[in-house]
């Protein structure tokens, strides 16, 4: 890689109140750990865990209502053969 990639992958550009674009080395984080990467993504927990609740709670309550109407729907078929058989 050229010296000018390596410098787009290890840098990044950071802007000033007035917008004006300046280059900044990567953080390596604590420890290591937590290194910068080339691409960084925001990720905001609580609205990642709220939806995901949202959706989960969704699901449950279809499946709920959707084992109900089967029920009943079988219950009636079965009921009405009963009732039909005996007149």
């Amino acid at each position: 890689m050229s010296e000018i990639g390596l410098g787009v992958f290890s840098n990044r550009l950071k802007y000033d109140d007035l917008g004006n674009p300046k280059k900044v080395e990567l953080d390596d984080g604590w420890f290591t750990a937590f290194k910068e990467k080339y691409y960084r993504w925001d990720w905001n927990f609580w609205t990642i865990a709220i939806t995901l609740g949202i959706t989960a709670f969704t699901m449950l309550t279809i499946a709920i209502k959707l084992a109900k109407l089967f029920f009943e729907l079988t219950f009636n078929y079965v009921l009405a053969i009963i009732i039909g058989l005996r007149l």
